[in-house]
């Protein structure tokens, strides 16, 4: 299909500031560190998950009033009364769990996938804001290069009028011709303020993307008034590529994955849980006598714990879990055709986008052409100055044409890069923020 693809794609404008800003965003950006912070649950999801394969241990101990069972036969054997009084008990117990049946371990399987599902959420979010970051920046761009060149249709027809209304006090023209003119200049006069309201949302949504206030984005991004131009045709690569590529594709497959790993996980229901479990304690009725043998009991042994003959709660929850694993196959067959079909819509666009900018920048040169030749009839006097300033109306109309479709070309290319998946690799770390609570700073 083409050129293998730049990771940093944006970087093929050769624009320094454009840089600096999807470089800030990729750092500050507030989805992103939403983000971050799901990846790092799922990672201590997956250390506790882990911590299912060793010894838990439990310490206890209490101080209570009163008579235990001990208390009761030595009374009974004794043939005395039962002794009340202070009872001081502490122990030690610990349980491993083997894993026989392989729950803990599909289990560990599961998080170890939902954690790299979560990486590649983050890695989707990273596309997302480099893509609209740069979206923004060029829009910017678009915007103020078709600013400039309103203005500019404005300052022609303006002198149109002027040109009009003196000819119409001669009694060289009605008050028809002058009021259409009128009208032409307001028209004008109309359209610039649309396009600077877009160019000032453009700066606004730039400025939140890259993590800051909207009325804070950095002078140098106020800065562009024309839209930066690819200096090389666009880095496709081929299919192999964008599947290994697009972040969701690869999220959608570890989500696959973690669903096929918990049928193992309901299945290990099915079957009996041992354990290993040990303990040694003491209960005296004071603190000295604690360390009498008599006052010391343990044991170590195995335990089984299985629920039957009702399994029928277990198997419904296998079904669950595969069910879930047919969803999550369809989802990632999904995942797949989409990212296809976008990679398609997308080079479409573009394609057709890039044969209007070719039509409308040939038919900027021929109207530039036409209005140089009405300028040098103008000062041979072959033509009037009003039929110069029309050439030059035609002229400024293409040219505005020509930068609409300049900054559609620039959207296209943004959502083909977009659709190709890059902007994930080698991004710069999140910045998330330090939480200080109430009870720390009081500290």
């Amino acid at each position: 299909m083409g050129l293998p693809t730049v990771p940093r794609w944006w970087k093929l404008y050769q624009d320094p500031t454009l840089d600096a800003l999807v470089n800030e965003a990729l750092q500050n950006n507030r989805d992103l560190r939403v983000a971050s912070a799901n990846l790092a649950e799922a990672h201590a999801v997956l250390l506790e998950r882990q911590d299912s394969r060793l010894p838990v241990t439990t310490v206890s101990s209490d101080i209570g009033y009163g008579s235990t069972v001990s208390d009761q036969i030595a009374a009974a054997l004794d043939q005395t009364g039962v002794r009340t009084g202070p009872r001081y008990t502490a122990g030690l117990s610990s349980g491993w769990r083997l894993d026989l049946f392989g729950q803990i371990a599909r289990s560990i399987q599961a998080a170890h996938a939902d954690e790299a599902a979560t990486l590649a959420a983050e890695d989707s979010v990273r596309v997302v804001v480099a893509a609209e970051t740069t979206r923004a920046y060029l829009d910017s761009c678009g915007f103020a290069a078709r600013a400039e060149v309103a203005q500019r249709s404005l300052a022609v027809v303006t002198r149109s009028l002027e040109l009009k209304t003196a000819l119409r006090d001669a009694g060289g023209t009605t008050s028809l011709d002058v009021a259409r003119s009128a009208a032409l200049m307001e028209q004008a006069r109309a359209a610039i303020p649309a396009i600077e309201a877009a160019r000032q949302n453009a700066l606004y949504e730039l400025a939140v993307l890259t993590g800051r206030p909207p009325d804070h984005l950095s002078p140098p991004a106020t800065g562009c008034v024309s839209v930066p131009q690819l200096t090389a045709p666009i880095p496709i690569g081929d299919v192999t590529a964008l599947l290994q590529r697009r972040p969701d594709i690869r999220e959608a497959e570890r989500r696959l994955e973690s669903s096929t790993a918990r049928i193992g996980v309901a299945m290990a229901s099915l079957y009996p849980t041992v354990s290993i479990l040990g303990s040694v304690a003491s209960s005296a009725p004071t603190v000295d006598g604690m360390r009498d043998h008599g006052s010391i009991v343990w044991g170590v042994g195995p335990a089984l714990s299985w629920h039957f003959p009702n399994r029928s709660a277990a198997r419904a929850q296998i079904a669950k879990a595969e069910a879930q694993e047919v969803a999550a196959l369809a989802r990632f067959d999904a995942v797949i055709l989409t990212a296809l079909k976008d990679v398609k819509q997308a080079l479409a666009t573009y394609a057709a986008a890039v044969r209007r900018q070719s039509a409308l920048a040939m038919a900027v040169q021929q109207s530039r052409e036409a209005a140089r030749l009405a300028g040098v009839g103008r000062r041979a006097g072959a033509i009037s100055e009003l039929d110069a300033l029309d050439a030059q109306r035609r002229n400024v109309e293409a040219e505005a044409m020509l930068a609409s479709a300049e900054a559609d070309v620039a959207s296209d290319q943004v959502a083909l890069f977009r659709s190709l998946g890059g902007g994930w690799e080698q991004a710069p770390a999140v910045r998330r923020p330090v939480i200080t609570r109430a009870v720390d700073a009081a500290r």
